[in-house]
């Protein structure tokens, strides 16, 4: 997958990262989160990227550790078929802010640690 926006992808390394409080993630996903009541922090982004996995292939979840922070979302893959898997499911969702919000509007609130 050639642009990964808005993840850095580190495929050495099985890892994937959204720096949430870089100046252009900030400007382009805080409102979009905001509108629904979300902080959307790295625990935001998490709940709601593992309740669009499932809905896709949930069995993917078996085999991704995430790690979110206030101002950061990380996840590692077991290994590079899972990788890309997830990032085909991610990546055109939160790189179309439409859709971003069709997920967000929809997800299970409780499900999301904000």
């Amino acid at each position: 997958m050639e642009n990964t926006y808005p993840f850095k992808v580190d495929f050495e390394n099985l890892t994937f990262v959204a720096e949430i409080e870089s100046s252009n993630l900030f400007s382009n996903y805080f409102p979009l989160f905001a509108k629904y009541q979300y902080e959307g922090n790295g625990y935001a982004w998490e709940g709601l990227i593992v309740q669009i996995i499932e809905k896709k292939n949930q069995e993917l979840l078996n085999y991704i550790s995430f790690d979110p922070e206030a101002g950061c979302f990380y996840a590692k893959c077991s290994n590079a078929e899972i990788l890309n898997e997830v990032l085909q499911i991610i990546v055109p969702t939160f790189s179309n802010l439409e859709v971003l919000e069709d997920y967000i509007q929809n997800a299970d609130r409780e499900r999301i640690d904000d």
